[in-house]
């Protein structure tokens, strides 16, 4: 991991910079995304992490992966979102998703959420909006402010109706 993962300390402070809440949503294991995220130097940056474990302990809850009808449930699965979406307590509608898949770009915004293509400025069907990487993001902010229902006044009480899901990039 180490040859080709380095600490990106702008990536850090544009995280931290953001106060909404964050979270990563990955089909990875638990291991590979805390190693990714613990290189990166970013794994204090987030509420939470959705890892290919605990998105099943999910389904297991909601009944949809059983020993008579086992499932796997990951990106692009709509119900993934929607189990990742009603575990952070927010409608998708609320939800700003980023990844670097368009399928998984996509399928996010067919549950409801606001996408952002990660790896290209051109625009997608499918993305709402697209990015050469996340260090665009402060450049993309007016676009992203623009966005009917994405940004708004948020009363005490309500902090988390605004939310960042980080798909994987690593």
């Amino acid at each position: 991991y180490e040859l080709h993962i380095k600490a990106d300390v702008a990536l850090r402070e544009l995280l931290f910079s953001m106060d909404l809440p964050k979270y990563v949503f990955t089909n990875a294991d638990a291991k590979h995304a805390a190693i990714c995220l613990r290189l990166l130097g970013i794994e204090d940056a987030f509420q939470g992490v959705f890892h290919f474990e605990n998105l099943h302990e999910l389904a297991d809850a909601a009944g949809i992966d059983t020993p008579e009808h086992p499932a796997v449930v990951c990106k692009p699965s709509h119900r993934a979102y929607e189990l990742v979406f009603a575990k952070i307590g927010v409608p998708a509608s609320e939800v700003l998703f980023f990844d670097d898949s368009m399928r998984n770009v996509k399928a996010a915004q067919e549950v409801g959420a606001m996408t952002v293509l990660v790896g290209t400025s051109e625009k997608k069907a499918g993305a709402d909006l697209s990015m050469l990487d996340l260090h665009a993001l402060p450049k993309m902010l007016p676009e992203l402010i623009d966005q009917p229902g994405l940004i708004k006044e948020v009363a005490p009480g309500h902090e988390h109706e605004n939310m960042i899901e980080v798909g994987d990039t690593c």
